[in-house]
Parts: C-alpha cells; structure tokens; sequence
C-alpha cells in the first residue's frame, strides 16, 4: 500500500527533488499519471508551494524542474498514447555533485552490515561539510553520539542551521567544531570530546580529492589510533582522479594502517529509493584500522 494512498512513484520523485537530485535523473512521474488533475494538484502542493512547505529547493532548482515537469504535463495531455521515451542518456553524464561519495557511504551505512558500525557507537566525522552522514548517524542510526567536523569555520556555523532543522541543535547528540588535519591532538578540545563521547567509528566522504591535503589527513587519522586503537575508519571517494586516491592508499600503507576496500556496489539509479546518485565514476569505500589491529 502506498505512503496515505500516494503512487509510490510521486513519492519518489519528491525524495529525488527535496535532494536536490540532476533534473535530467530525476524518475519523472509517468503520463497516465501528469495528466490526473489531482497528481497535479499534489505536485504542486508538494514540491513548490511555500506556503505549505516552508524548507523547498532554491527557486533555480525550482525552476529547473518545473519547466521540464510542465512540458510533460502538456505533452501527456496532448498526446496520451505515445509510447514514453527514454528521457536519460549516457551522454548527459557529465557533472557531479560533493555529495556523490557521501550518499554511498550513507546507503552502506543504511544498510544491515553498516548499522552495526554505528548503532550505540561514538562517531566523528572529518570533513562534514552539510553535515548529512553526521545528521544520519544521529537521527536514523542510532549513534551515541556524533561529533561533526570541518576544517572551515563558516562551514561549521552553516552546519548548525541544518542541526536546527533535524532537531539536533542542542549539542547533547551532536557536537560540532573546527578540525584542522595534521594539527596536534593532545591537549585540545578533541581530546576533551573523546573523554566524554569515546569514538568508535570515524568517517570521512569527499575528502580525498586533494593531494596536498592527504599527507594531514592520514597524520589526523595516526593520531586518532593513538586515542584509542579499536577506532575503526572509513573514507568513501569518488575516483574522478585514480593517482589521487591512489597517493591515500600508499600514505595510508607507509603509516602502516590495515585498509581494506568494503564491497558495495552502488545501485542503478532506477533501483534506488532513498538517497539518489549517479554511479557513473566509481565510489570506493576502505575500512582502515590501526597497525596494532589484524
């Protein structure tokens, strides 16, 4: 049965829109569907009435969609019988967004083998950006408790406002400050968070994709083993740049961390139904432990 008797179909298509999702990926209502006056109704009750639904895409994304969604109301309308076309090509592939690494990592994380990872666990995140694996691991995945994380001050105090929105903004279930990699830990607020919220899992998405900065990672990663060496890690990319990752992998062995890639396949993108992303550049996700661990 459908969510309050709503096609599946429309359900999904919002989840995509609310992300933010390509347009030209999005999995368009079909027609039988865009051409029932009440659909439309929905649709535009859902998807851009402000007065309804106060947090919506910027108007941009809006309109992105909206001129797409309108031409193929008009066209199921004019021409019902028309056999639908296949509105995705390979070739559009062309663009991706930040947030590509840290939805798999996310939908690895969702799965049964990566809520064991989290559930009742202490959680840092490095490089949280928007906070969205943070605010995962908190509100649907059970953390004890998450500490989020980023190296850019103005990222941290956005980062609050999406804290705000999930109802995590009073700092008892999610903790968020600035974290400059390589910097010592000893004697800093870090050490002070681990005292009270021991961290059992840190993870990391989209932040591999700097060669400069992997050197300070890895030494960030060496001194979180030094607070506890049961700490597990695991960093998801997205290999646009395979000598890039490539440099993680090597600084990760010469520190003598055990890292092992975790095997999970990204979904096509007709097959997912939560979080949405295109698959066409391979994500990798390595589990990485410290020296004193098999």
């Amino acid at each position: 049965m459908a969510q309050d008797g709503i096609d599946p179909q429309l359900l999904i298509f919002r989840r995509q829109y609310l992300q933010l999702f390509e347009p030209a990926f999005l999995a368009w209502p079909p027609k039988q569907l865009l051409r029932d006056a009440d659909v439309q109704s929905w649709l535009y009750k859902h998807l851009f009435n402000t007065a309804v639904h106060s947090y919506l895409p910027s108007g941009r994304y809006q309109l992105r969609v909206l001129k797409p969604l309108l031409a193929k109301i008009e066209k199921a309308i004019e021409d019902p019988n028309q056999d639908r076309r296949n509105l995705i090509s390979g070739s559009l592939t062309t663009g991706f967004r930040t947030w590509e690494a840290a939805l798999h990592l996310g939908s690895y994380l969702l799965s049964a083998d990566g809520q064991t990872l989290i559930k009742g666990k202490g959680v840092l995140e490095l490089g949280c950006g928007t906070g969205f694996l943070s605010i995962l691991c908190a509100k649907q995945l059970g953390a004890s408790h998450v500490t989020a994380t980023d190296g850019d001050q103005g990222v941290v105090e956005q980062l609050k406002d999406n804290l705000f929105l999930n109802d995590l903004d009073d700092g008892k279930q999610v903790y968020s400050s600035v974290l400059k990699w390589g910097h010592g830990l000893k004697g800093t607020w870090v050490e002070d968070d681990f005292d009270e919220h021991p961290y059992d899992t840190v993870i990391g998405a989209d932040i591999t994709y700097d060669k400069a900065a992997i050197s300070a990672l890895v030494n960030t990663i060496r001194m979180l083993f030094l607070l506890r060496s049961t700490i597990r890690v695991m960093i998801a990319g997205a290999i646009r740049n395979a000598e890039t990752f490539e440099h993680f992998q090597q600084a990760c062995l010469r520190s003598k961390f055990n890292i092992e890639e975790i095997n999970f396949a990204a979904k096509d993108i007709h097959e997912q139904t939560s979080l949405f992303y295109a698959k066409a550049v391979p994500i990798k996700i390595m589990l990485i432990k410290s020296p004193d661990r098999a």
